[in-house]
């Protein structure tokens, strides 16, 4: 009997790391759709997010631009998104580098 239940976790537990690893290639390939649509971005992570179910998908998406990005280009890629993953609602954090720190600078 108990070599039974460990069989059914087991196999309960096959089945939530293929759904897992299928979200993580989703996730990556949107990455690399977003990339590919705006290659000029530095970085691009696209991350589920915390209280995310399978009715509710929530997305945080991360880009990194060398510069700043203008509103038209930022309303672009939120329309773009809502006609992607329209069963998602999406946080987008658009980010540039505008400089660096020298951690290992005096007065740092």
């Amino acid at each position: 009997m108990q070599i039974q239940k460990h069989d059914t976790r087991l196999v309960e537990l096959e089945a939530r790391l293929g759904e897992a690893q299928s979200e993580v290639a989703d996730l990556s390939r949107l990455g690399e759709e977003i990339h590919a649509q705006w290659p000029n971005a530095q970085g691009v992570q696209v991350l589920k997010a915390a209280g995310s179910t399978s009715a509710g998908r929530r997305l945080i998406v991360l880009l990194e631009m060398p510069h700043a990005v203008l509103p038209q280009e930022v309303t672009r890629l939120e329309r773009w998104l809502a006609v992607r993953v329209p069963d998602s609602q999406i946080e987008l954090v658009i980010g540039h580098k505008v400089g660096t720190v020298n951690m290992d600078a005096p007065g740092t």
